[in-house]
């Protein structure tokens, strides 16, 4: 059932497709090994994540975008614990 919730709502979200979003950066979580970025909210109400594993976040060498920058995440939307997410594992797959 989670997957048609997850559906339901990136039909809602018009900036949503299956290859990609685009929203405004709210909050930057760093943890020892990744990196999530919560776009158009703040947790838990973010209605997207990224995660950068550690080998993508030693990839994008500190170079983060402010909070307020609108970012454009390529990648395929998946759910996790019942919330849209993408993964980066490059960071060509980001742009701001």
């Amino acid at each position: 059932m989670k997957p048609l919730y997850l559906l339901l709502a990136c039909v809602a979200l018009t900036a949503c497709s299956r290859s990609g979003y685009t929203g405004t950066v709210e909050d930057i979580h760093r943890t020892r090994s990744s990196v999530l970025i919560d776009l158009d909210g703040r947790y838990p109400n973010q209605k997207m994540t990224l995660y950068l594993p550690s080998e993508a976040v030693f990839r994008v060498h500190g170079h983060w975008p402010a909070i307020g920058t609108t970012i454009t995440a390529k990648g395929e939307v998946t759910n996790y614990r019942g919330r849209p997410e993408i993964v980066i594992h490059d960071p060509s797959q980001l742009s701001w």
